[in-house]
């Protein structure tokens, strides 16, 4: 059985054993409390912040909680300012429980967009009096509400269909993602107040999956090519070619980051982000810098672009390889001038 048609199988056990949601209009008082089923990806993660700054500025006394099974979301989220309370679905599983059906929250909202048996199951354990979900096959029945959003549409105008969705107004401004306050390791600290170069290019390396990352050599050529100054970001899996390219000159060595605040202070001494289809592509958008993003499919590039700022995208056919280092060195060109 395939993992489409077991998920649908799940859902329709689940619509047995808990039975047809009633439909419900939207809740006219302001919400006490909210839950947001947190997304498992650090990408994920920082695209919801806009709808939970927006939420926070509407409600400034609500009590707002997250609750994700997710390990990385759980470790983005616990710097996260805005929020009451986090709890880790699995972990916490039974305190979790427990506090919902004693406090139940008004309004529980499931951000996913595709049919999750861990998603669904939460947004019916979960107590709360109106629940809200997006529209897709498998899903209405779970929810006293389902939001119609197109399926292309990027993931933080998805999730800000909820404000929509109870009337609540806000500004392009708000949109932007934002990071919480983390960690800054001392010698991150002291690189970035010594960096003096100036129009340096941020280039991260990682993506987590080899087809979505392109060769060190074909980076290599690209900075090459560039000829400007350039910052490699990577994950550990990726720390050798990071210093392998290290050695070129046009690179300035730099310490490895273990936090998104030491990556958002980094890419603030820079003028322009390269990066693949990653949590970095929205960690540049955070951060307000013209974006290069390089994707393999339309489709993510349209969910998961570059968003509130100037951005180029680049697409691979098969891999980022594909990617040709002129086309790059050109975006680069149009996105951050040599004046």
């Amino acid at each position: 059985m395939n993992p489409k048609t077991k998920r649908e199988r799940y859902a329709r056990w689940l619509r047995v054993i808990f039975g047809q949601k009633k439909k419900m209009a939207p809740p006219m008082a302001a919400p006490n409390s909210i839950v947001i089923l947190g997304l498992e990806r650090f990408g994920d993660s920082i695209l919801t912040t806009p709808l939970l700054k927006i939420l926070r500025k509407s409600f400034p006394d609500m009590k707002l909680y997250i609750v994700t099974p997710g390990k990385r979301a759980y470790s983005f989220y616990k710097y996260e300012t805005t929020i009451t309370r986090l709890f880790h679905a699995k972990k916490d599983f039974l305190s979790c429980v427990l506090f919902f059906l004693f406090h139940p929250a008004d309004i529980l909202f499931n951000p996913k967009d595709n049919l999750s048996f861990t998603f669904m199951l939460m947004s019916r354990i979960l107590r709360a009096r109106h629940s809200v979900g997006l529209d897709f096959a498998g899903h209405s029945d779970h929810y006293n509400a389902v939001l119609t959003v197109d399926n292309s549409e990027h993931i933080i105008k998805k999730n800000l269909a909820l404000l929509d969705y109870l009337s609540i107004g806000y500004s392009a401004q708000d949109t932007l993602p934002s990071i919480p306050p983390m960690p800054i390791d001392k010698q991150v600290a002291q690189f970035v107040s010594s960096v003096n170069t100036n129009g340096i290019v941020a280039i991260n390396i990682s993506a987590g999956s080899p087809v979505r990352e392109r060769s060190k050599e074909l980076w290599l050529a690209t900075i090459e090519k560039m000829k400007r100054p350039c910052i490699i970001f990577a994950m550990p899996q990726r720390y050798d070619d990071k210093q392998w390219l290290e050695q070129s000159p046009y690179v300035i060595p730099s310490p490895n980051t273990s936090s998104f605040s030491e990556s958002e202070r980094m890419l603030q001494q820079c003028v322009v982000l390269i990066s693949p289809d990653t949590a970095m592509i929205h960690l540049g958008s955070a951060v307000q810098i013209p974006t290069i993003g390089l994707y393999l499919t339309t489709h993510d590039a349209q969910r998961f672009a570059p968003f509130g700022m100037p951005h180029i995208i680049l697409f691979g056919k098969q891999s980022l390889d594909d990617i040709d280092a002129s086309a790059i060195v050109q975006a680069v060109d149009t996105l951050a001038p040599i004046v």
